[in-house]
Parts: structure tokens; C-alpha cells; sequence
């Protein structure tokens, strides 16, 4: 039989699909106590929707606690074993069990998809009862493996409101309840794991528009004349460009095969002086305007959906991502990730303010224009020295030049 660890009991878990109804069933338990017989792990991971391989087997329907990777047992409470470790079962009760040879036949009908849609929202709601419980142990084995198994479930079914509200709500109860475990921020655990959730899921519901690699907020999108999307972020106006192709490619110093960039353009204050004691007093100004640009390019011949050879798109998360959609591993993705990093930038960082007072001479005015160039030119630098830090140096190293 499958042994497959579900909710409490009324409930189906989602690994219990109705596809592959052309595959034989496979027996993974003879006897209690019995090794079982070796098993195909992929093929029958595909069948229960996760991976089976460090899911102890046992006969009877009983899954065995205290078994190396579950969840240490408290009585009266729900133990996480199972499929992945992430499909709740409560102490005492009888895990969903497929009896050997049976193998539930492939949804045929749209009644049969919503059926199997509505069967996985609520095991993702029970899933965020069961996460939410503040007693429960959470630590990063755990958040790997429930985040790696969600996300192929909801694989190919974003576009179900329902099951989406029911998702992006288990994961936000877990990723709270792991940053406070982990003692991480909460927005720093998100954009760690951004290759493995669903841009819609994300605490800001991002999206892709086409020639951009840069993820947009929802709401916002190109221009038709331009094909830029321009946002309001914090206090400045930052225009997000579409990609383009470059001879030369330069981030940090170095020849890149593809780069993503902070620019920007200023107007210096226009003031209003007057005569005083032979000297020119200012006596009102607006404030210097600067407009920020985000462009990511590429030098000719690099595609960016080739891979990434390093930082964001080779992290643990982002590779486990890969597994259930290729994008999380590429070039696009990489610069995405840098793209973000510099709004969060400006969001989270005023710009330098022009430094000039009423009352200053004209000529002193005028003078504190340099400095302000240089502590402008300054705060973009320490943009893109933090976005380095945050996509360039994790995961698999960059090589030496």
C-alpha cells in the first residue's frame, strides 16, 4: 500500500491525486518492522505529489513517530510526518490510506479539477491551523521541507483564487512562525525565498511583464510609449526601463555577461534671492528633483534563460525552486533579484537632500552643489554595494576575472 499522512480525519490530502492513473501501483510496506521492498521514490513521489525517499514505510496505515526527520511527538497535538513532512496528522488519528493497488484514476472533468482544487485548499488551511500553533517546533529543515512541498502542489494551479488565498495563507503562517524561531526578519526569510513562492504569494504580490526582468509590483504596469513602468517609491519616482543589449556590461567594477543598474538625472533647486547689504540672499527654493532609472542589460549572445553561475539562482532555495519552475535557476531571475534590490533600496533609504537654507548667500548656495553631486553619487553606490551583497555573494561563488 501507500501509506500517505494526511489532515485530521474528513479531510483528503492533496498528495492523494487523481493523476498518473496510467501507472501500476507500488507496494511500499510488507510487514510492520519489515524493511520494505526498494522503490521507484520519483515515480511514486510524482504520484502522491512529494518525495517519498526519506519517508519511513510501514504497514498497517500507522506512521511511525520518532522517526529520523519527523517532528518530536507531544500528546493530543498534531505531528507533521508524512509526505515531505508537511501534511499534519493528529496524534491518535488514521492517516488517509490508499489501499495496494488501488491508484485514483486521472481528473477527466472540470467538476473532477475543481473537486481536487477545493481538497487541496482546505489540507493548505488545515496546514496554517497547524503552523500557527506557537508550541509547535520550528526550525529551517522543517521550513525547507514544507515550502519545497507546497510549492509543487501549487505547481500548475495558480490561477484558482481560492486555492491562492488558501496557499499564500499557509505560507505566510509559517514564515512567521520561522522568523521568530530563526530569529531572521520576516522580509529578509521572503526574499531568501523568492525562488520557491510564487510571486503572487509574496507579503507585495509581484509579477513579470514582458522585456523586463525586474519583478513588478501588481497594480503597475509599462507604458505603452515606452514600455517603462514607473513607481512611486518613498519620497522619489524611480522608472523601471526595459532590458536591453550592450556591447559593454559593467557591475561592480567588472565586464559582466549581464548587469542591472541604478541611474539617475537631477534638477538643481530653483531659488528666489534678494539684495541684502549688497549681498544676494536666497530667500526661498524648491527641492532638487531627482528621477532614478533601473535597466538591466545584457552583452549580445548571453540569453537570460541560461543558467546562473552564481549568487541568487544557485542558492539551496533557489535550486529547490528550479525543480518546479526552471526560471528560479536562470540569468533572469539572478538580475531580477538585483532589480528588487534596488527599489527596496530606495524605498527604505531617502536620497540625500539638497543641503542649501534660506537665507545663505547665492554664491554659498550654489556652492554645496558638488557635495550634494558627490553624496548622490554615493547613495547609488551603497545601492549597489547592498544589492551585491544580497545576490552576488550567496549561493555559488563568483569566479576570479
Amino acid at each position: 500500500m501507500f501509506l500517505i499522512d494526511g489532515p485530521p480525519a474528513g479531510a483528503l490530502a492533496w498528495g492523494m491525486t487523481r493523476a498518473f492513473a496510467d501507472r501500476p501501483a507500488v507496494t511500499v510496506a510488507d510487514a510492520p518492522g519489515k524493511p520494505a521492498p526498494a522503490v521507484d521514490t520519483a515515480d511514486a513521489g510524482l504520484r502522491v505529489g512529494g518525495d517519498l525517499g526519506a519517508v519511513p514505510a510501514h504497514a498497517a496505515g500507522a506512521a511511525p513517530v520518532g522517526a529520523a526527520g519527523a517532528m518530536p511527538v507531544r500528546a493530543g497535538s498534531a505531528v507533521p510526518v508524512g509526505v515531505a513532512g508537511a501534511v499534519p496528522v493528529r496524534t491518535g488519528g488514521a492517516a488517509p490510506v490508499q489501499p495496494a493497488g488501488a491508484v485514483p484514476p486521472r481528473p477527466a472533468t472540470a467538476a473532477a479539477l475543481d473537486d481536487l482544487r477545493r481538497e487541496r485548499a482546505d489540507f493548505l488551511r488545515r496546514s496554517a491551523d497547524y503552523y500557527g500553533d506557537p508550541h509547535l517546533p520550528v526550525d529551517g529543515t522543517l521550513v525547507d521541507r514544507v515550502l519545497d512541498s507546497w510549492y509543487r502542489m501549487i505547481a500548475g494551479e495558480q490561477d484558482d483564487d481560492g486555492l491562492r488565498a488558501a496557499y499564500r495563507d499557509a505560507v505566510s503562517v509559517l514564515m512567521t512562525r520561522a522568523a521568530g524561531a530563526l530569529e531572521v526578519p520576516l522580509d529578509d526569510l521572503y526574499r531568501a525565498n523568492r525562488g520557491r513562492i510564487p510571486m503572487w504569494a509574496w507579503p507585495e504580490p509581484h509579477h513579470l511583464v514582458a522585456g523586463i526582468r525586474t519583478p513588478i509590483p501588481d497594480g503597475h504596469e509599462p507604458e505603452a510609449a515606452t514600455g517603462a513602468v514607473r513607481l512611486t517609491v518613498g519620497t522619489v519616482t524611480v522608472s523601471i526601463l526595459p532590458d536591453e543589449e550592450a556591447d559593454d556590461v559593467r557591475a561592480g567594477g567588472r565586464a559582466r555577461d549581464a548587469g542591472t543598474r541604478l541611474d539617475y538625472t537631477y534638477e538643481l533647486p530653483a531659488y528666489t534671492w534678494e539684495s541684502r547689504k549688497g549681498k544676494k540672499v536666497v530667500t526661498s527654493f524648491e527641492p532638487a528633483v531627482v528621477a532614478f532609472t533601473i535597466r538591466t542589460r545584457r552583452r549580445p549572445g548571453v540569453r537570460f534563460p541560461s543558467p546562473s553561475k552564481y549568487g541568487r539562482g544557485t542558492t539551496a532555495e533557489d535550486l529547490a525552486g528550479a525543480k518546479v519552475d526552471p526560471y528560479s535557476g536562470t540569468l533572469g531571475f539572478h538580475e531580477g533579484q538585483h532589480g528588487m534590490d534596488l527599489v527596496e533600496f530606495l524605498r527604505s533609504h531617502e536620497p540625500p537632500a539638497y543641503p542649501g537654507k534660506v537665507g545663505m548667500t547665492v554664491r554659498r548656495f550654489e556652492g554645496l552643489r558638488e557635495s550634494w553631486l558627490a553624496a548622490l553619487h554615493d547613495y547609488a553606490e551603497k545601492a549597489e554595494e547592498l544589492s551585491a551583497a544580497r545576490t552576488d555573494r550567496v549561493g555559488v561563488p563568483e569566479s576570479e576575472p
